[in-house]
């Protein structure tokens, strides 16, 4: 039998309430890591879901990546990714102030660039609501700072992209 799959996610990663947790900052204190903490058994399920999707590509759309340290902590972890999605937060409007917008437009702005046609399933790894995508095409995978990404999440994104292949 041939495990790998016949479609490819994008994967769009947010790290807070994603790869850690509230009892992993708790445990990290003093560590001298300051806000950059990961929590072991998010991070493993992480790789798992990645193992088990091969995907397209990982685009980062936390903002640990508007920070230098951050991406760094990331990347010494292994963490990697291909993409970044554009801080359109920091669009300054015509009043000088700065617009918050809903992380679905950063994540469809990106894609407008990646897969126009939305040829790849995509997931949305996040803590914040803001990010469903409301899509047929997308699976959002609503995680909480309470737990990060546990086996049960990382079970129903797998066989969400693999019923994908059979669509």
């Amino acid at each position: 039998m041939n495990d790998t799959p016949t479609v490819r996610p994008w994967i769009f990663l947010d790290v807070d309430g994603v790869l850690n947790h509230w009892d992993a900052f708790r445990a990290s204190k003093g560590s001298g890591n300051g806000t950059c903490v990961l929590a072991d058994e998010c991070v493993a399920q992480y790789r798992r879901l990645l193992a088990a999707t091969n995907p397209m590509g990982v685009i980062l759309s936390s903002t640990w990546r508007l920070f230098d340290n951050s991406r760094d902590y990331l990347n010494a972890a292994g963490i990697v990714w291909e993409y970044v999605t554009p801080n359109l937060s920091a669009v300054r409007t015509e009043c000088g102030l700065y617009a918050s917008v809903p992380r679905r437009t950063e994540i469809t702005a990106t894609l407008t660039v990646i897969d126009p046609t939305h040829v790849h399933p995509v997931l949305v790894l996040d803590d914040g609501s803001d990010a469903d995508l409301r899509e047929p095409w997308a699976r959002f995978v609503y995680t909480s700072m309470h737990t990060g990404l546990t086996a049960s999440h990382v079970d129903d994104a797998i066989v969400w992209v693999q019923q994908q292949g059979s669509v």
